[in-house]
């Protein structure tokens, strides 16, 4: 028997374990998994492999090392298969060994943006004058570069970037990458620059113009961003849209997905609203109620097969699950600050991107070189800076249970 990792798996390392991302499942993998996996290459069968690391680790238990192989292949019995015949896979590699190297990589570019809706967390606006430096970026992604394996380009408006082209050519070629953009600024002359990317992400606030314009507080977005979507979905590139469900539209969840399928989105995602930024005073008039939220949830799984045929559809009950990290870490349950890092505009790297540079970040790449950065990883003192930020969003009817349960739940385990 040959046994085979499936096409498009990702082995990710990170420090003394690592992560296996293939088709069907994300694994968090130790040191026996890594080692094993390595072999398995589709053209050695198992008595090959095993007397490979029976010679290597010098014993002549030959079937003890047989059954720690097997073992491992049948805990992802879904991803690692077998064949009568050599069947040759590889798979992608990133990370380092040793090394704490993000899986996940988001970038916010500037906080300007031709928007200026009514509950940006981050308050960005056109006026907005902060954006990362482009060589000190280029320089932190070309150390990244084959380590990292996702980057994804956001803002405010990534597209107002003033090399935002030169950066997304650059991180096109060099990592799987997604752009979170309002899409109003895709036209015909500049979709070519968006070829070879994996996923162009927009939001869809609403099903008609004035709800839509409402909240971005920009006459003609709804029409541009609508337009822009033509132009990705004409050029055969993937798009997935977000859609935030608040009081006064969890009733027209259908003629928002209705929307999509006739603008040919791929996948739409109904997420809850995040009180932060000028968000914060719409916290009584956005925020669903725990019944609303369940009633919603049951409702968006019965649409999600109704229309799966035509778009992938999704609410925030599936959202990122609780990864199996070691206990030796300091990291927020989701891996965020751990497997997933956020950069600022201002070149601060935070373990969320709804935490303010202010209250908390690791470092900053403008100051500190990201090799530095990654031997000094700590997440040490997030705890003392997240109960903080709960003490002041308090003093705005807000907590950081409104913002994230995630953050929340690990405060509470901190105490």
């Amino acid at each position: 028997m040959y046994p085979y990792i499936t096409q498009n798996s990702r082995l990710h390392y990170f420090d003394d374990h690592g992560i296996l991302l293939a088709q069907n499942k994300r694994y968090m993998i130790n040191e026996i998994d890594i080692f094993i996996l390595e072999k398995i290459d589709g053209k050695k069968s198992i008595s090959e492999i095993t007397d490979e690391i029976a010679k290597e680790i010098g014993t002549s238990d030959k079937v003890r090392v047989k059954d720690v192989i097997m073992e491992c292949i049948y805990s992802k019995s879904k991803d690692i298969l077998f064949s009568d015949y050599p069947n040759p896979q590889s798979f992608v590699k990133t990370g380092m060994k040793n090394k704490k190297v993000p899986l996940d990589l988001v970038i916010s570019l500037t906080n300007k943006c031709h928007c200026n809706c009514v509950h940006c967390f981050k308050s960005c606006n056109i006026k907005g004058t902060d954006s990362i430096d482009y060589e000190i970026l280029t320089k932190t992604l070309d150390y990244l570069k084959g380590k990292t394996l996702n980057l994804q380009l956001t803002g405010g408006e990534p597209m107002l970037y003033d090399r935002f082209f030169d950066i997304l050519k650059y991180s096109i070629n060099n990592f799987n990458t997604t752009i979170t953009t309002t899409g109003a600024l895709i036209n015909k002359d500049n979709i070519k620059y968006f070829k070879g990317i994996n996923c162009v992400q927009v939001s869809l606030y609403a099903e008609n113009e004035d709800k839509f314009d409402k909240i971005t507080r920009t006459k003609g977005s709804f029409v541009n961003t609508l337009n822009g979507i033509k132009e990705v979905v004409k050029a055969g590139i993937y798009i997935s849209a977000a859609c935030i469900v608040k009081k006064d539209n969890m009733h027209n969840i259908e003629d928002i997905i209705k929307l999509a399928v006739d603008y040919g989105i791929k996948s739409l995602r109904f997420g809850i609203f995040i009180p932060g930024g000028r968000g914060v005073d719409l916290k009584d008039s956005w925020c669903l109620s725990v019944n609303d939220m369940e009633e919603l949830t049951s409702e968006i799984a019965i649409l999600s097969n109704k229309y799966k045929q035509y778009i992938d559809v999704k609410s925030w009950s599936n959202d990122r699950q609780n990864m199996d990290i070691d206990d030796k870490y300091e990291s927020l349950s989701c891996g965020s600050g751990l497997y997933r890092w956020f950069i600022s505009e201002k070149g601060y790297i935070k373990p969320c991107e709804f935490i303010p540079d202010e209250i908390y970040s690791i470092h900053n790449i403008l100051d500190t070189d990201i090799s530095k950065i990654i031997e000094n990883w700590s997440l040490q003192t997030m705890s003392r800076s997240l109960k903080y930020w709960d003490e002041l969003l308090r003093n705005k009817n807000c907590t950081i249970k409104d913002i994230c349960p995630v953050m929340d739940n690990y405060l509470k385990n901190c105490i």
